[in-house]
């Protein structure tokens, strides 16, 4: 599936399919010279009936691109959580948000902060094979 992002509501469905998807700091690029804004994602796929525990078994992966980056700034908030557990590697996309002229992408542990000349990208959902049949929430 894609969805091109001209649009807040183009960047407000992303952000449904991007919530809870895993990335790792090297998933997060950015090209100074193109003005491009990458950030490949896999969302995972869960189990259980009231208690969700993530599983190792990836339902899709998803890819971000945005042009007309002017900046890019990522702070981290913390290299452990409110728990005092480390980050160890993998990240999760918790909102996406618009202002003006930015766009910051809110993980739980860093924030991501794009300065835009215009909205310009698109967004790519890839459903793994195996999970085609067992109720994706891709349209």
């Amino acid at each position: 599936m894609l969805i091109k992002i001209n649009t807040k509501d183009d960047l407000v469905k992303v952000a449904g399919y991007t919530h809870d998807s895993g990335f790792r700091d090297d998933d997060l690029r950015y090209d100074p010279n193109d003005k491009i804004f990458t950030l490949m994602s896999k969302e995972y796929l869960y189990k259980g009936r009231f208690i969700q525990r993530k599983t190792e078994i990836i339902k899709a992966e998803c890819k971000l691109t945005l042009r007309g980056v002017q900046s890019c700034d990522v702070q981290f908030a913390s290299k452990s959580d409110a728990n005092g557990y480390k980050v160890v590697g993998e990240d999760y996309v918790n909102t996406i948000q618009l202002t003006d002229d930015r766009i910051i992408i809110i993980t739980m542990f860093q924030r991501i902060k794009l300065h835009l000349t215009d909205l310009d990208g698109e967004f790519t959902y890839f459903i793994k094979g195996d999970n085609k049949d067992k109720g994706s929430n891709a349209i």
